[in-house]
């Protein structure tokens, strides 16, 4: 380090504080761009991240989760990172408001590797990050299913990691609850319908018992966002 770069260099604390507000703005940064591409996407992953903060604060009351209140914090901020591969997907198919055809869906359900691949090399230059490692698993594997019927990879219950499931569940409402230029919104009866129909399907049976003690949160939050 030169001399000019000592003099100015921060203290240890001022630096925690520059990394911290840093990391904020390009998360924030990231979801405004996705926001820019169709209008939606970035409020959705806040959304989500709100939904998971619910979720994981519940889950951090039993032990048997072994989450702390800190993690409510940042598995939702990681969770924030969960579309960005959706950045890669074409206009015409991104901004679709009709149904699209199987070629186009596949190309859809390209977003969590690219967006999984984008973070793992993230990580080879920051070295290892549990929040980057968090961010992965929450970006390749909310689109797996209990079942083994989801993607990109197929697993099944609990080889799916635990954040995954969590964000499986609060995507999915947020999907079906918010407008989209291509549908229109969902009440709350049919939304948590549908997350029960998905109980030990497409998603992990135990977080849907979660969900359900917590649904009236949910649906407060959903209302106050519409």
């Amino acid at each position: 380090m030169s001399d000019i770069q000592s003099k100015y260099s921060p203290d240890n604390h001022e630096l925690e504080q520059l990394n911290r507000r840093s990391h904020s703005a390009v998360l924030y940064t990231m979801m405004d761009m996705l926001e820019l591409r169709d209008g939606y996407t970035g409020t959705h992953v806040q959304q989500v991240a709100d939904y998971i903060s619910l979720l994981v604060s519940e889950m951090a009351k039993d032990s048997r989760w072994g989450f702390t209140a800190k993690d409510a914090y940042i598995i939702s901020q990681s969770a924030l990172l969960h579309d960005l591969g959706k950045i890669a997907v074409p206009d015409h198919i991104l901004l679709n408001k009709g149904k699209l055809t199987t070629e186009e869906y596949e190309i859809i359900k390209t977003h969590t590797v690219l967006g999984a691949e984008s973070q793992k090399k993230t990580m080879i230059i920051m070295g290892e990050s549990s929040f980057f490692q968090l961010a992965y698993n929450i970006t390749r594997y909310h689109h797996e299913r209990w079942d083994g019927s989801g993607y990109p990879d197929g697993l099944t219950g609990c080889d799916i990691p635990l954040e995954a499931r969590i964000a499986a569940v609060a995507d999915v409402y947020d999907a079906v609850r918010s407008k989209r230029p291509y549908k229109e919104a969902i009440g709350r009866q049919k939304a948590c319908d549908i997350i029960l129909e998905g109980r030990g399907t497409s998603f992990d049976p135990e977080i849907v018992d979660v969900f359900l003690r917590l649904e009236s949160e949910f649906d407060s939050y959903a209302n106050s966002t519409l």
